[in-house]
């Protein structure tokens, strides 16, 4: 189960059903909890524990962005947790809500953010996109 908090009803976690996917290479796998909280406050970069971890940064966005829970910050073992309705958590009609998206300042001056846009841009190039 995945317990979500719901902030406008005090004292009052939301279960849903969720899958636990487990990597790891030790010999047993850890013992399945009762709830997995989701923290949606939280976002990828919090989730792991030191700058070394970065390679697994994909990993939790893709779990961030399904609303799920990970527990990656064991170099052998690393538990996802993803709901199995995504809607339940996130309505249909919050995808009508346009805010403008905040960037990390430090993604943007990575040197792959810079040589993907280039790529995309050459892409597009010639397209009504571009």
């Amino acid at each position: 189960m995945l317990g979500i908090v719901i902030a406008h009803m005090k004292y009052y976690t939301r279960k849903l059903e969720a899958l636990r996917f487990i990597i790891t290479l030790a010999q047993q796998i850890p013992p399945r909890q009762p709830l997995y909280m989701l923290h949606p406050d939280q976002g990828p970069n919090q989730v792991l524990a030191e700058e070394a971890d970065l390679l697994l940064l994909e990993n939790a966005r893709i779990v961030h962005v399904h609303y799920g829970h990970a527990e990656i910050n064991q170099p052998r073992t690393h538990v996802y947790i993803i709901p199995v309705h995504v809607r339940a958590i996130r309505a249909k009609a919050m995808e009508l809500l346009r805010e403008p998206a905040s960037a990390n300042p430090e993604e943007i001056r990575h040197p792959l953010a810079s040589q993907l846009e280039q790529a995309l841009m050459t892409k597009l190039q010639g397209t009504s996109l571009a």
